[in-house]
């Protein structure tokens, strides 16, 4: 991305008519474009000093061209850092190497332990849960316990990016999943009930639209779908969409738009957003669901799977694993007395530091 580009990107932000914004660098890798990254992170402070938004900045990366310049200036400027770790080093090594071939674990580790001890700054954890991971999911949470995680986000892979080449390999059905998340919840349960706080992030936003009735920020399973409403993705060379998913796909069905040429209302009032709207309108292709009154639906994802919007909702992939973990909320919370105090638990701490202040 340029810094013309990237200077779009800042008008967009605060044409936003939210209070409350997160600007958040993906990738590839955004660290390999350090000046933007800075530029961006500074000036959208300073304009925020008259804006007065609810500003959040955040940074997706996986901490290989992390070094102590980049640590100081995100920690001095409270940037929020998320990186992947899939879990131990063999299953982490078998998803992501690094340049010259090898398993990432160890590097990983190294930076996450300096930003954490020498700059006082805690690193956000996802793992992507592919074919390897499917036989380990009390390892995979062990490690988020050893690495004082406090809660770990079980959700399939999808069928995008770099994902497509190799989905034979590291690809699954949606029954293999639910049966990877059913042993992953019965750990969850057991360990919690022990004593030892870990919760399932996917659990928890089911919790927080069911029980507390708020909507838990979760893009792809707002109703009707989040992607434009909820989230903007700007491309390097200024695509606008409606997702980041959406820009991932290699596909430009979903392209707004480009933001060097067109301004924000523009962008947000094409056909295509009202499309998406409708497509991603739960109610009207699951309305049999008990769980339809807080089920989403993303037709970015549901594209991805089966080249159309329209989701097949008994044989869909993505809604297979969703209204499974439903089902699997709902059985520990209606169930036995402890775990459904876990989930409890879980929701209370659940909802987003955002909404806490």
């Amino acid at each position: 991305m340029s810094l013309e580009t990237a200077t779009r990107v800042l008008q967009y932000i605060f044409d936003v008519k939210n209070k409350a914004v997160t600007l958040e660098f993906q990738g590839g890798e955004a660290l390999m474009n350090w000046p933007v990254l800075k530029f961006l992170t500074e000036n959208a402070l300073k304009i925020n000093e008259s804006a007065r938004k609810d500003l959040r900045i955040a940074l997706v990366t996986n901490m290989l061209l992390m070094d102590d310049e980049k640590m100081k200036f995100l920690a001095d400027h409270h940037v929020g850092v998320c990186t992947s770790v899939d879990g131990p080093a063999d299953i982490h090594d078998k998803n992501r190497k690094n340049s010259a071939g090898k398993g990432s674990h160890a590097q990983v580790m190294e930076k996450v332990e300096r930003y954490t001890k020498e700059f006082g700054q805690k690193v956000y954890m996802l793992p992507t849960i592919t074919r390897y991971s499917l036989d380990h999911p009390e390892r995979i949470i062990d490690e988020y316990i050893r690495l004082g995680q406090t809660d770990i986000a079980l959700r399939p892979v999808s069928k995008i990016g770099y994902a497509v080449d190799s989905w034979d390999e590291i690809g699954y059905t949606g029954a293999e999943f639910n049966t990877f998340y059913d042993r992953a919840m019965k750990y969850l349960m057991k360990i919690n009930a022990s004593g030892t706080y870990m919760a399932e992030r996917v659990a928890k936003f089911i919790m927080t639209k069911a029980i507390l009735k708020k909507d838990a920020g979760h893009v792809n399973n707002m109703n009707p779908t989040g992607a434009g409403r909820a989230a903007l993705a700007y491309n390097m060379d200024g695509g606008c969409y409606p997702s980041d998913e959406a820009r991932m796909l290699g596909d430009d069905i979903f392209r707004l738009g480009n933001i060097n040429t067109e301004n924000y209302d523009n962008i947000l009032n094409k056909d295509v957003m009202v499309q998406l709207l409708q497509a991603g309108y739960s109610d009207m292709w699951n309305y049999r669901s008990v769980y339809s009154p807080w089920l989403g639906i993303d037709p970015v994802v549901i594209y991805a799977f089966e080249k159309n919007v329209i989701p097949k909702i008994k044989i869909s992939q993505p809604q297979q694993v969703l209204s499974h973990q439903f089902d699997v909320v709902f059985s520990y919370l209606l169930g036995d007395a402890k775990y459904a105090e876990v989930l409890q638990r879980w929701v209370k701490g659940g909802m987003y530091e955002r909404e806490k202040k």
